[in-house]
């Protein structure tokens, strides 16, 4: 990612996505941490920055104080902390997360999995948590950062782009003989990462991937949504969701169940058109009701087991409209039921002989 959807992917999660934690690494001096504190300040938003070269626990906790009613000691949060738990929303950096020592990276595990300080506060949900990481290379030593913090984060690479950077400098006062000469240093500044941090498919990622689309995620420009989902799942697994997104023949086949015209597409395709049909029948049922009905009677046997499984605890909500569906599905397990019980009989005959 480039520098200019580094600042587009930072206005969509604040604004659409908060509540997931963003992981920033590239180079020393390209913006992982000047830009985030740059978008806070032209919209006049609440920033907490944390510099984590050099932290100690107690830069985070603050000094531990005796209760003396409860007999026990606590940790009082630092003023700087504040406003992540009185203001309802804003930016908050943790610059340098590679250069943390072990001691100090275990107390801020809970602040970036689970939004809680380790005063006890928890994070406001508007509040955007970016940590940015510099890769190792020989002049620049860092601590290698836990998996199991990177598979909680959507993990965005930072790059250098020499045109977007000379636009930019063009608005921002520097020198024309700077960005001139920029073009002839392009080779030191675009500087590739040896050792990148791959992120790979997990089920909590997955559910970072689900906000991410309920947040319109794939109504950004097709890089910047793959950047984001990549970060969260990892490449192989961003493609396939990517291309289901942009799946026009899935997509049809939705809109006719919808209106309710009689589908038939093959066994897969259907498991997966209950799916996505149910999740937008649900938030209108009565609307649906015809719709989900006439997908019922479409669909085999197996797939309509699974549609009244993930749709039962609405259906059994409108029993005048959903009663005749749900009958035959009882009646249908209770066959099935039958049939096991015949079969499994039969094996305690066989045994028997």
């Amino acid at each position: 990612m480039h520098t200019e959807h580094y600042a587009d992917a930072i206005h969509f999660m604040f604004k659409k996505c908060p509540q997931r934690a963003i992981l920033v690494y590239g180079p020393t001096g390209i913006g992982k941490s000047d830009i985030p504190v740059s978008i806070s300040k032209q919209n006049n938003l609440p920033l907490v920055y944390a510099d984590c070269t050099g932290m100690e626990p107690t830069d985070l906790t603050g000094l531990p104080e005796k209760d003396k009613q409860e007999m026990i000691v606590r940790y009082f949060s630092l003023e700087m902390f504040k406003p992540l738990y009185t203001e309802p929303r804003g930016i908050f950096v943790l610059d340098e997360l590679t250069r943390l020592d072990l001691q100090v990276r275990h107390t801020i595990m809970p602040v970036l999995v689970r939004r809680v300080l380790p005063s006890g506060q928890k994070i406001n949900d508007g509040w955007l948590l970016i940590g940015t990481a510099n890769p190792q290379d020989e002049d620049y030593q860092v601590a290698e950062l836990d998996k199991a913090l990177l598979r909680r984060m959507i993990v965005v690479p930072l790059s250098f782009n020499l045109n977007a950077w000379r636009e930019w400098g063009v608005n921002h006062g520097i020198s024309g003989r700077v960005l001139t000469a920029a073009g002839r240093l392009s080779g030191t500044l675009n500087r590739t990462i040896d050792k990148p941090m791959e992120q790979i498919c997990t089920p909590f990622g997955l559910e970072v991937v689900s906000d991410l689309i309920k947040a319109g995620v794939h109504e950004l420009d097709p890089e910047l949504e793959f950047t984001l989902l990549s970060g969260a799942v990892g490449d192989t697994a961003a493609g396939v969701i990517q291309k289901d997104l942009n799946d026009e023949a899935m997509n049809k086949l939705l809109q006719k169940a919808l209106a309710g015209e009689k589908i038939d597409a093959p066994h897969d395709q259907m498991v997966n058109l209950v799916y996505l049909f149910w999740e937008e029948a649900q938030k209108d049922i009565k609307k649906h009701i015809d719709a989900t009905t006439n997908l019922y009677n479409c669909l085999s046997n197996d797939i309509r087991m699974l549609l009244v499984r993930i749709a039962y605890d609405r259906m059994v909500q409108f029993p005048e409209d959903f009663g005749k569906v749900i009958d035959q599905w009882s009646d249908w397990c209770t066959q099935q039921l039958k049939v096991l019980g015949m079969i499994q009989k039969k094996k305690r005959q066989l045994g028997g002989i």
